[in-house]
């Protein structure tokens, strides 16, 4: 099991070919990506953020 936090995967998202896209692709390769409903959550309400919507 590879265990990534919200914030990871949401790094993973916004920056394309940075180290933790990277991290999560290769973790993907070897293993089952799954996340906890709170953790959907928390990368959901992070991604609302007007901050973020530029970058989406």
């Amino acid at each position: 099991m590879i265990v990534f936090n919200a914030s990871a995967v949401v790094s993973a998202a916004l920056r394309e070919d940075g180290v933790p896209e990277r991290a999560l692709l290769r973790a993907e390769e070897t293993d089952v990506f799954k996340l906890s409903a709170e953790v959907d959550a928390e990368i959901a309400g992070v991604l609302e953020r007007p901050r973020f919507a530029a970058a989406i």
